[in-house]
């Protein structure tokens, strides 16, 4: 049966680093999530995959960000995709906290969640 798992979802700052803490106004934070496909599915004819990104406030379990991103299979069965600017060119380019829209300063906020979907066809 063909599948596309998800391997891993992850955070990553302007080092290129997984991680968990970020500055809100300087830091990048892009959102990855780590592919697996079957051999069956990229045997398909023209296999394609769409992935859906949220980041998700905890106090109202609402999404803050909502991001779909759709390709065709490229890179073999083992791949990552992304969204976010964390490479630049320059720092002022970044894709932080604050330009996804994230609120940290009201009382009880500051911790969000990540979540991704992933479907082939």
């Amino acid at each position: 049966m063909p599948t596309l798992q998800i391997a891993g979802i992850r955070t990553v700052n302007q080092l290129g680093q997984n991680a968990t803490l970020f500055q809100p106004y300087t830091d990048a934070s892009a959102l990855v999530l780590d592919l697996a496909a079957s051999a069956d599915l990229l045997a398909l004819p023209s296999p394609s995959f769409q992935v859906v990104w949220q980041i998700i406030d905890p106090l109202t379990n609402q999404p803050v960000v909502n991001e779909v991103w759709s390709s065709t299979f490229n890179w073999g069965p083992y791949f990552w995709v992304s969204i976010g600017n964390n490479w630049g060119p320059n720092p002022g380019d970044y894709s932080t906290p604050q330009r996804w829209g994230l609120n940290w300063v009201r009382p009880g906020s500051g911790v969000f969640g990540v979540r991704g979907i992933a479907k082939a066809w």
